[in-house]
């Protein structure tokens, strides 16, 4: 159980990597993201959805070393905190996206990210 829930992460992590790397270079995605009130975002959200990609990243390293295919940490107490930190982030990110205006983000974004603060409090828990 522990793995699937892993390999799961790690796909929700790829995607929202790969989204946030869109919208960082233009992609009209933006009415899924940042409150949706751009199609494309201007310069200074595509900054953060730059940054937003690379906690992405962070992420799936961090989910990766879990299941013990990397050693970026090497200490299981860095991993277990890191894997918190991204349960309260994604629990935070899925309240920010239950009120947005966006329905992209009030219906996928809102869902999506209470599944990976669940899913990574879940890893925290057991590591």
């Amino acid at each position: 159980m522990l793995r699937t829930s892993a390999f799961i992460l790690i796909i929700i992590f790829a995607a929202l990597l790969i989204f946030q790397v869109l919208l960082a270079l233009g992609a009209p995605l933006g009415a899924a993201a940042w409150g949706g009130a751009y199609t494309v975002l201007p310069a200074s959200l595509r900054v953060g959805s730059a940054v937003s990609a690379g906690v992405f990243l962070l992420a799936i390293l961090v989910v990766l070393e879990f299941l013990g295919v990397v050693r970026v940490f090497k200490r299981a107490h860095v991993v277990r905190g890191f894997l918190f930190v991204f349960a309260g982030l994604f629990l935070l990110s899925a309240a920010g996206n239950v009120v947005s205006s966006s329905a992209w983000e009030s219906f996928l974004m809102f869902p999506v990210a209470l599944i990976a603060s669940g899913l990574c409090f879940l890893l925290a828990s057991k590591r």
